[in-house]
């Protein structure tokens, strides 16, 4: 009987700790806060295809998957595609430190300190990865980063520019 009661509360423990976003919903309305300590907002990128990541620096799966958007980033036209590197949790000199070498990558680079994001959607492993289509929809989640990682992100990446521009090309 004991046994019965420890694994209800173990897969009760499971199951709340389970992400709440599935593919289909809209992304989360607050994508953290700048270097500068402006708030983004992911209304700001309506329209776009929109990737957000949570990492952290010492997570290395997390510095391989932030390289490859990287280079996503220099292929893609802003105009198309916003990049979002959430820093899940680390101290605001870690995040200051990491965010000077991103710098120059054209990653937007917000922190989420006290999990106030991550939390609520029930995150807590990284790296944790949204892409977001051009309808505000999620399209694909992405948990964990390992080497095929990079030919099926690249692959969904341009499904969904594509679809974009299919959809402008209906539009106008």
């Amino acid at each position: 009987m004991r046994f019965l009661l420890i694994f209800w509360l173990c897969l009760l423990s499971y199951a709340h700790a389970a992400p709440k976003l599935a593919v289909g919903d809209a992304p989360p309305a607050s994508l953290g806060h700048t270097l500068t300590g402006e708030k983004l907002n992911y209304s700001a990128h309506a329209g776009k295809i929109v990737v957000v990541t949570f990492w952290a620096s010492w997570c290395a799966p997390c510095r391989q998957e932030l390289a490859i958007l990287a280079g996503v980033r220099e292929a893609v036209p802003k105009a198309q595609l916003e990049i979002v590197a959430i820093n899940f949790g680390e101290a605001r000199r870690v995040f200051r430190k990491a965010s000077k070498v991103l710098e120059t990558t054209g990653l937007t680079v917000t922190h989420d300190r006290s999990y106030a994001l991550s939390r609520p959607l029930g995150i807590k492993s990284i790296p944790y990865m949204l892409l977001v289509d051009h309808t505000g929809k999620i399209k694909h989640i992405h948990t964990g980063f390992g080497e095929k990682s990079t030919g099926v992100l690249v692959d969904e990446i341009n499904a969904m520019l594509a679809a974009q521009a299919q959809a402008k090309q209906k539009a106008g």
